[in-house]
């Protein structure tokens, strides 16, 4: 929930004497059904799960349903699936504390999450917005590559070094063997994620800053 706090979007918010999480965001706000909510639910997890991965560590929360508003009552639906939906919070994230001369503590204005500030970028840029649905939970190489591609075909690499991860991923997972030359030093797998998903917030923090 900290990296994820109303009132900016989008948030979490605990409601029913903290035994239920309810996720808000404007991205849903025109959906009615809940199904269809749920469905979007799922890929906007999916990217906020992204995010979290790779800002803190792990623990888990499992997204099972829809909920709405009636005159005033909360109705939940249940959306059952073979496998369930979650992203991931930590065990939380260090936060600054500023005191005065007296040892008063100085409340900072209210402002976005880093995670927030990243969905903002990635629900207003496509390219990002599908390198994180592709990194979501546990990418394989194949995810991993695709994710790649949309921040490369959207010229948002930079001067990022790519050569060793793509010559460890086209020399071992994607093509047969000897059709491309072997990396020097391949990667690992949990390497390349780390390494994709520096290349994602990167690049949101960088059109974050520009205003794009």
């Amino acid at each position: 929930m900290e990296l994820f706090k109303a009132p900016f979007d989008p948030y979490v918010e605990m409601i029913s004497h903290g035994d239920l999480f309810v996720l808000k965001a404007n991205s849903l706000s025109g959906v009615t059904e809940p199904r269809e909510m749920y469905d979007a639910a799922k890929l906007l997890v999916r990217q906020m799960n992204s995010i979290v991965i790779a800002m803190i560590g792990e623990s888990e929360v499992v997204v099972n349903g829809t909920c709405e508003d009636r005159d005033g009552r909360l109705h939940r639906t249940v959306h059952l699936e073979p496998e369930s939906i979650h992203f991931q919070f930590g065990m939380g994230s260090p936060e600054l504390c500023i005191y005065d001369s007296l040892g008063r503590l100085i409340e900072p204005p209210p402002s976005p999450t880093r995670a927030q500030q990243r969905m903002t970028v990635a629900l207003a840029h496509e390219s990002i917005s599908q390198a994180l649905l592709y990194c979501g939970s546990n990418p394989d190489w194949f995810e991993l590559y695709k994710a790649f591609e949309c921040l490369r075909d959207a010229d948002l690499l930079g001067s990022a070094p790519t050569k060793n991860f793509t010559q460890t991923a086209n020399a071992m997972f994607r093509h047969r063997a000897g059709k491309h030359e072997m990396a020097k030093k391949p990667m690992t797998l949990e390497e390349a994620r780390s390494l994709v998903r520096r290349w994602i917030f990167e690049a949101a923090d960088k059109l974050a800053k520009s205003g794009a």
